[in-house]
């Protein structure tokens, strides 16, 4: 739901990393949907999990998500 929401505004507002971003979302489920995939097998995934995640935050929350606020804020979301 996260992803398709800033996907919306990213198309209304003519977001100019849209494709990149977006990249990066289908990137992430499918990570995830790999990490399901390993875990129904039986592997053991808690270090895997744990570092995906803390990239994620460092990199997309923290890197690529702010990108988008001055677009988002010139369109008037807050």
């Amino acid at each position: 739901m996260h992803f398709a929401t800033e996907e919306k505004y990213f198309k209304e507002f003519n977001y100019e990393n849209t494709e990149t971003h977006i990249y990066e979302h289908h990137q992430f489920a499918e990570k995830i949907e790999e990490l399901k995939t390993k875990l129904a097998q039986g592997e053991s995934i808690t270090i895997e999990v744990l570092e995906f995640v803390k990239n994620w935050l460092t990199h997309h929350i923290k890197e690529v998500d702010k990108k988008y606020i001055k677009c988002f804020n010139e369109h008037g979301l807050k």
